[in-house]
């Protein structure tokens, strides 16, 4: 929320949170115990958001030309290790690594923040370098 409360203040940015998921499936044990209705609605799940591996955090920038989207994946900060480092251990999932690939590959720029400061750091400094 802080994160998204930082980036609405931005002149021209939106941002929402990108909740995803799928509806829930029945047991077989329920499928048998079911009415036709709910057997219907929830014999086929419905999926919501931008699908497994998306970013927690999409926005789109009102641009001369258009709306521009980015995405924030949202991290806890890094552990530090005894010698006062932060640990360098990759912590996002195989899937969230191909998702912002693709993005990426597609001109949709998607950040990993650890903090409210470094993502409204990254979207400024994204917008700024906009023609």
């Amino acid at each position: 929320t802080a994160i998204l409360n930082a980036l609405r203040v931005i002149p021209g940015v939106h941002a929402t949170r990108n909740n995803t998921g799928k509806t829930p499936v029945p047991c077989e044990e329920c499928r048998k115990r079911m009415c036709k209705r709910c057997l219907a609605r929830l014999i086929r799940p419905i999926t919501y958001g931008l699908g497994d591996g998306g970013p927690d955090i999409v926005g789109i920038y009102t641009h001369r030309v258009g709306a521009l989207a980015f995405g924030i994946e949202v991290k806890r900060p890094r552990p530090r290790l005894r010698d006062g480092s932060e640990s360098q251990a990759e912590d996002r999932s195989e899937l969230q690594i191909a998702w912002h690939r693709a993005a990426i590959g597609r001109g949709m720029p998607v950040w990993t923040c650890r903090s409210v400061e470094e993502a409204e750091v990254k979207v400024r400094a994204w917008v700024a370098r906009l023609p």
